[in-house]
């Protein structure tokens, strides 16, 4: 890999950790869980966020030796599997299926919906802010602008604000990260006649400046898609995928989202991936990763860790062969140990949804766990950190006992046992009906315990970007 040259760190960042004496309240009943109760994964509590139970540690073993969790194989039965480095030996950790951890399903359900013309996530963007989330999105009115909005943890939602209008320039691909001083916007525009990065900072309330002036990231003939930013270790930085219109190769590049060093080749055109989207953040206190999805030239779902600076530490480690077009991926950070990434993968034409625990230094620390598959069916996982835990949202497609797709969520412990019922049932939770394609999901937690999910819908009536908040509401 290339070497990175030195970047000047932003002002250093830490976020308020997510210890959540809440679980979600869904509208809605699960699956397999019995009306009006929820049972919380790991036992977790707002003292002690990473109580839960013990790990499942067993080895780094690929593709062959996933845990199928959904479906109670190996590593997957009822009650979870100990480990003895956190548990006295011989001892399970029943924390999942305690009784006394429950919580009551309240009906609430708050949504925005808007018409879009974008087709996959790389038009939309769902950040966690100072408290709440910044929301953007590009839509068509009639020409391309980007839409903006803070989303408070409770109330109706603003009316988005609204960025640029520029007929004579087509605006696509945005991101947002949350900085000391607002939010940075990362968007690709041609409004300097060549289709290129830019970037500006925005305030809280994502309102816009009164002078607009863009930075720009990129300054070449190469076609940039699907920017992401991410704090690591407190630096700020801005990936994205760089194709090359006449070779036809792609590359992953990162550089300082303030524009204040070089740009580098994280995953390189020479190295022969042809990237088609990816996930980037930091993991435990001090390091990152990168993972990202490769269709056509090395197929698979690769995992890239990082160190403070972004520099890429060793090569690329491939998590899955089977890979198909449009699967996706995502990472969640804990600061305290690692973090984990979750993948939608295609397996003998059964759709699945695969989750691994990651180190703080970006190494596997658990065995790869099935979370959705058998008869369960899903695709376009995301993932975020709940408490002592993870949530994971995805599409529920159509199935003999489930005939229309859906948003789904599913619980995760940070050790990787899913929340079950008294039968040893896998329980996942309706959110919202959903078209069964459009691309990954986002689901974010924000540092005051709301959640909000954010995807594209799409119909023959056209496509509509759905934002949905669930109130976290239980007392543990």
């Amino acid at each position: 890999m290339r070497p990175i040259p030195s970047v000047r760190a932003p002002r250093r960042l830490r976020s308020a950790p997510i210890t959540l004496s809440l679980l979600l309240s869904l509208a809605g009943c699960s699956k397999d869980a019995p009306p009006g109760k929820v049972v919380a994964p790991g036992g977790g509590s707002a003292a002690d966020p990473d109580a839960g139970g013990p790990g499942n540690d067993a080895g780094e073993r690929l593709d062959g030796g996933a845990r199928d969790a959904a479906n109670g194989g190996s590593g997957g039965d009822a009650a979870p599997r100990a480990d003895a480095g956190d548990s006295a030996a011989g001892e399970e950790d029943a924390g999942n299926t305690d009784p006394t951890q429950v919580c009551e399903v309240a009906a609430e359900l708050s949504e925005l919906s808007q018409p879009v013309s974008f087709s996959d996530e790389a038009g939309f963007v769902v950040t966690p802010g100072l408290t709440g989330f910044g929301v953007a999105f590009t839509q068509r009115n009639p020409c391309d602008v980007i839409r903006t909005l803070p989303v408070a943890a409770l109330g109706a939602y603003k009316q988005p604000s609204e960025l640029f209008g520029d007929c004579n320039a087509r605006v696509t691909d945005v991101s947002l990260l949350h900085v000391s001083d607002g939010y940075r916007l990362t968007w690709v525009d041609n409004s300097t006649g060549s289709a290129e990065l830019q970037t500006l900072v925005m305030a809280e309330a994502l309102t816009p400046p009164a002078e607009i002036t863009r930075t720009r990231l990129t300054e070449n003939a190469l076609l940039e898609l699907r920017p992401q930013q991410a704090n690591i270790a407190g630096h700020g930085f801005a990936a994205w995928i760089a194709q090359d219109p006449v070779k036809s190769t792609r590359a992953i590049v990162l550089r300082a989202a303030d524009a204040s060093g070089p740009a580098h080749e994280l995953v390189a055109a020479a190295d022969g991936y042809q990237p088609t989207s990816f996930a980037l953040a930091q993991l435990g206190a001090e390091g990152g990763a990168l993972a990202f999805v490769s269709e056509l030239k090395q197929a698979g779902v690769w995992l890239l860790p990082l160190t403070a600076a972004g520099e890429a530490s060793g090569e690329p480690l491939r998590l899955s062969a089977a890979v198909t077009t449009g699967n996706t991926v995502d990472l969640a950070t804990r600061e305290e140990d690692g973090g984990a990434v979750v993948y939608s993968i295609d397996v003998g034409g059964s759709r699945e949804v695969r989750f691994r625990r990651l180190s703080p230094t970006g190494e596997l620390a658990s065995d790869e766990i099935k979370v959705v598959s058998g008869a369960l069916q899903g695709r376009d996982a995301s993932l975020a950190r709940l408490g002592g835990g993870y949530v994971v949202a995805y599409r529920s497609l159509a199935t003999s006992t489930e005939p229309e797709p859906q948003v789904r969520l599913l619980f995760v412990t940070k050790e990787g046992n899913l929340q079950r019922d008294g039968a040893g049932r896998v329980l996942t939770y309706p959110v919202a009906s959903a078209s069964p394609t459009g691309g990954r999901l986002t689901v974010r937690v924000s540092t005051d315990g709301q959640l909000l999910l954010g995807f594209l819908d799409a119909s023959d009536q056209g496509a509509r970007f759905r934002v949905i908040r669930k109130r976290l509401d239980c007392a543990f």
